[in-house]
């Protein structure tokens, strides 16, 4: 298994796991609930751990990647860029997390802190989205801003058609090219 398989393999647990802690949070605070807010301490701390790997082979990947067609340095380095901070957000996210299950292992976690940890939660959230957004226009060209088929979508949704084969030209008639396929005996 090589460093690209290793990023993309791991690369969306990061992404969902800081979602769904942020969830998490939301409904531990909401319910009074110390032990759903102590699992989503928890799972944003093992997402932190997991976020590791992702980011140290990111790098790897992109030098095995830049020789391939339509790559560009601009494309990899807004990735890099968004990847570190988010990286840097996520190991802040869970040095919190791991300080809050250390601290208040056997009592409750008071809501203030869990309030701030869950907004800080949902922008690092954002960042992880941002960054596999900005990933996937990597080998995803069609997400690229400006790419052909998005141009071809919007001018199809503009003219009503609703799949590319009602753009074309409409034969003579529907049976024209039926009773040509037809060998009449």
């Amino acid at each position: 298994m090589n460093p690209i398989h290793i990023h993309l393999v791991l690369n969306d647990i990061p992404v969902l796991g800081c979602i769904a802690g942020a969830i998490l949070l939301f409904i531990g605070y909401i319910r009074k609930s110390n032990d759903i807010t102590q699992i989503s301490y928890w799972l944003i701390f093992i997402v932190s751990i997991i976020a590791v790997p992702v980011y140290s082979t990111g790098n790897l990947a992109e030098h095995m990647i830049d020789t391939l067609p339509n790559m560009t340095d601009q494309i990899t380095n807004k990735h890099e860029s968004s990847a570190l901070f988010s990286f840097a957000s996520i190991m802040i996210l869970g040095v919190v997390a791991a300080t809050v299950i250390t601290i208040y292992r056997n009592a409750e976690v008071p809501r203030q802190i869990t309030i701030y940890v869950f907004i800080f939660t949902v922008f690092t959230s954002w960042f992880m989205v941002e960054t596999a957004t900005t990933g996937g226009d990597i080998r995803h060209t069609e997400l690229r801003e400006g790419h052909p088929d998005q141009q071809a979508t919007i001018e199809r949704k503009k003219s009503g058609a609703k799949n590319p084969k009602q753009m074309e030209k409409p034969h003579a008639s529907r049976s024209g090219p039926i009773k040509n396929k037809i060998k009449l005996r």
